[in-house]
């Protein structure tokens, strides 16, 4: 359960820093480092490098453990963004057993938000990130 919960908070880490590179720097590429904070009170901490496409970001998502073990270890994240600021998107662990959901917000200069993971085993966490150049 530890575990889903650090997916889930890596992948909303992932989101939020790449918004924040949109943001930030459209064309170049990108890292942000941040935090997931699960409903149940563990964390990680997130490293997201990612670069734009379109109206929207892509790259990769390292999670490292915190107060817990992380769910997975690198993923691949995409988000797109809205006219007004918001997010949506998802990531997909190395291993292709997790996926995640994330939304959000920029805020202060990166991306905050929440996320929702699910394992293929039935393990899952919910909970909010924030990530920051």
């Amino acid at each position: 359960m530890a575990q889903r919960r650090r997916g889930v908070v890596a992948g909303v880490a992932m989101l939020v820093l790449l918004a924040g590179v949109l943001v930030a720097s459209p064309a170049y590429a990108l890292r942000l480092r941040g935090v997931a904070l699960s409903d149940s009170g563990i964390y990680v901490s997130l490293v997201v490098r990612v670069h734009q496409v379109a109206t929207g970001l892509v790259g990769n998502v390292r999670c490292i453990a915190g107060s817990a073990p992380c769910l997975f270890g690198r993923a691949r994240v995409s988000v797109t963004f809205a006219p007004d600021g918001s997010f949506t998107g998802g990531l997909l662990s190395g291993n292709g057993r997790t996926q995640c959901a994330i939304a959000g917000v920029l805020a202060g200069g990166g991306l905050e938000g929440r996320y929702e993971c699910l394992r293929n085993d039935g393990a899952g966490d919910v909970g909010s990130f924030q990530v920051t150049p």
